[in-house]
């Protein structure tokens, strides 16, 4: 892991609350209900391979080694590049679905080809904020290329989000 001082923490904290609101306003606007959101931990700077390990540790959204995740990433280019990537457990997932297609929790149980496009358009939707976001606060022009779902283990979704970027990545946000 790379040490930050306090103050490049801060900022990039602020800039991660900052851009998590306004992906839960798209969202709460989609869903037609109020979204409460909380950035409140940022691990820093860290080595790609300790991801899966971090996930894993997470208080809220534990991943384990041997649970199906599904990741919506999409790929960084200008001044910026690299992947920005939301992983949530598959559970989660379909919950999500059910709420975005107003369908009472439960109903979607298989992420097939129609669930995953839904997946795609709904993180091209919040990842688009992120991505306008950081480019505001580091002023810097980024473009998202073409945003992909996957689902797989745990312990291997970073290895899909991060096959075929083209771009030899060491350390992630």
């Amino acid at each position: 892991m790379i040490k930050l001082k306090p103050i490049e923490k801060d900022f990039l904290l602020e800039t991660a609350n900052i851009a998590s609101a306004h992906a839960c306003t798209i969202l709460s606007n989609m869903l037609k209900k109020k979204i409460n959101q909380k950035v409140s931990n940022l691990a820093g700077i860290v080595h790609i391979k300790d991801i899966p390990r971090l996930i894993a540790q997470k208080e809220r959204l534990v991943i384990g080694s041997k649970q199906m995740a599904v990741a919506i990433y999409t790929p960084l280019k200008g001044d910026l590049s690299g992947n920005l990537v939301n992983i949530f457990p598959k559970d989660d997932a379909v919950a999500l679905l059910d709420l975005i297609n107003k369908k009472k929790l439960g109903t979607t149980k298989v992420l097939g080809k129609k669930e995953l496009l839904e997946l795609k358009e709904f993180g091209d939707t919040v990842l688009s904020t992120y991505i306008e976001q950081l480019s505001n606060s580091f002023g810097i022009k980024i473009k998202s290329g073409e945003s992909a779902v996957i689902g797989s283990f745990g312990e291997h979704v970073m290895d899909f989000a991060l096959l075929g970027v083209g771009i030899k990545l060491k350390y992630a946000i």
